[in-house]
This record gives structure tokens, sequence and C-alpha cells, in this order.
């Protein structure tokens, strides 16, 4: 279940993206990024997508949980998005803060995604600061939400 405020616009579906990949997960299984794709295999310009926090993500990083301390003053979270075209060459990347200076997202945020140009897909992936990472990866959830995904055709 995302945040209380439901999906975007106020509708009552949305998708919830979990995974990453880092040194420490790449080398005890065969980790990937998770992708969003187009069933044609052909590229599309994506314009934006909503995206917030998870209950999960949110009371992990408020309050602390037996993985990882709550966030400080200097903890930031960012989901990064990386383009690919259909040859599966990476057309680009783009950040978005999901916790920046310990004050995490809480509504739905527009997120451009124009700088990645013309994609097949879509991989996410987390970057975090060192108090959000410990000796086996990331110690926060690599979960986020996201709705009203908008593809320019």
């Amino acid at each position: 279940m995302a945040n209380p405020i439901g999906g975007h616009n106020g509708s009552a579906n949305f998708a919830v993206h979990n995974g990453y990949y880092d040194f420490f997960n790449s080398q005890i299984y065969d980790a990937s990024l998770q992708t969003l794709e187009f069933a044609d295999g052909k590229e599309h310009m994506i314009d934006h997508m909503w995206v917030t926090n998870t209950n999960y993500f949110l009371n992990s990083l408020t309050y602390g949980d037996g993985f990882n301390s709550p966030a400080t003053a200097s903890t930031y979270v960012k989901v990064v998005a990386y383009g690919y075209n259909a040859a599966d060459e990476e057309t680009g990347s783009v950040e978005l803060y999901l916790c920046k200076d310990g004050e995490c997202l809480t509504e739905w945020a527009k997120w451009d995604l124009t700088p990645l140009g013309k994609v097949a897909k879509v991989a996410f992936n987390f970057a975090a600061s060192d108090d959000q990472i410990g000796s086996y990866g990331l110690n926060c959830p690599a979960y986020f939400a996201y709705d009203d995904v908008t593809v320019r055709f």
C-alpha cells in the first residue's frame, strides 16, 4: 500500500516499484534493474510520470527500523531512471529525490522523463546517502509508487 493519499488525482490504482542493483547484491545473486517496457518493443517518448513514496519507505525513514536509522538533515535517497533504446543502448538518465536533507516526499510529484529521449524501456535504481547504506548494501526500502505515466505519440 502506498502513501494514504491514494493514487495520483484520487485514482484507486497505481504501480509500486521495488528493487535496486549495487555492488553487494550483484555479487551474491543475479540482481538486475527492474524495468518499465513498451510491449511493442518500439521507442516512445515518455513525457512524465507521477511519483511518491510508499508507507513502508516513509515509516522506515521517519522512525527507523531493524535495518536502518531514521533520516537526518543530511539524508538523501533518490531514484534514478535510465532510458534504453530498442538496441538496448542507454539514452540518458534522470533523478528524482524521494528524500532530501531529511525531508521525504509525501505528495505526488511530477517527474519529467523527457531527458531520456525516445526509449523502448526505462530501468530504475536507487542511490542514497551513507547513513542509508550498510555492510550489505541499501538499508532503506527500495520502493516507490508511480502513476499516470504519460507517453507522447
